[in-house]
């Protein structure tokens, strides 16, 4: 996976590639050493223009054809970033599901007044 690096790194790079997405508003700018950064194209209806801002790549409203095709990520990189994120968020369903059955325990317990021994 190519390395994202902040705007003040750019000087003196040489630009290989742009690619834009069509889903969220982001263009990714490709050096010719693998790294790149991204802009965040904000379009602002009311005065007929737009504000463009650095930010992260979001790699996964980005389009994963374009950021392959761009060099950026390849597909085995996406699916194991997928599957970090999913683990994670299946740790946070069980916590959070253990502090509510913690919680139903309390309120049943006080219901009934059950005295732990």
């Amino acid at each position: 996976m190519m390395r994202e690096i902040a705007f003040v790194d750019v000087q003196g790079k040489t630009l290989k590639h742009i690619e834009c997405s069509y889903n969220n508003g982001q263009a990714v700018i490709i050096f010719d050493d693998e790294t790149f950064i991204t802009l965040g194209i904000e379009k602002v209806y009311e005065d007929s223009c737009s504000y463009i801002q650095f930010e992260p790549l979001d790699m996964f409203d980005f389009g994963d054809e374009l950021l392959q095709e761009a060099g950026v990520v390849t597909q085995e990189e996406l699916e194991k970033l997928r599957q970090k994120i999913r683990q994670k968020q299946l740790e946070v369903h069980k916590k959070i599901q253990e502090i509510k059955d913690l919680q139903e325990y309390e309120r049943l317990k006080k219901r009934f007044e059950i005295k732990d021994e």
